[in-house]
């Protein structure tokens, strides 16, 4: 028979210097996750749109050009050339142009809530007014009084 022998060794022993640098690259890396987790949320956050006002005169030439238009959707709104649903359509996006114009704010791509954030109670108003008659079949709202309400704020315009 084969004689075999098994010589047993001293366990494999660490120095306490790698057990120590091992904890401090731990910590590092998991302090360096933590600070570009943190800074990656505050460049995500969505930032305030810049308002660009226009000039006065062209301010009045914008007005002007928008009063044209809500007069025209109130002719054919009240002698039934167009549906409810379109007028407030058209409403909805001459008002959102008219802002994007005299502001440079892309609002025609904003949805109710970017636009509450805006801080302008007018629009916010008028565009909530828009909302139900703008996609529902029918509506109990005065087309005419909402077009009305958007002459008015383009008339008090001051941004």
């Amino acid at each position: 028979m084969n004689n075999f022998t098994v010589e047993l060794q001293e366990p494999f022993s660490y120095l306490i210097v790698w057990i120590i640098l091992a904890a401090v690259f731990l910590a590092g890396a998991i302090i360096l996750g933590l600070i570009i987790l943190r800074k990656s949320k505050f460049t995500h956050k969505k930032r305030a749109p810049k308002i660009k006002p226009v000039p006065p005169p062209t301010l009045e030439m914008i007005k002007n050009k928008y009063r044209d238009l809500l007069w025209e959707l109130r002719q054919q709104a009240e002698s039934g050339q167009i549906s409810m649903k379109k007028s407030y359509q058209k409403l909805s996006r001459y008002i959102r142009s008219f802002v994007f114009e005299s502001t440079g704010l892309r609002v025609q791509f904003f949805t109710l809530e970017e636009i509450r954030s805006l801080g302008i109670h007018s629009l916010t108003q008028l565009i909530t007014e828009c909302y139900e008659p703008e996609f529902a079949e029918s509506s109990t709202r005065n087309t005419c009084m909402s077009i009305d309400t958007a002459a008015n704020i383009i008339n008090n315009w001051y941004i």
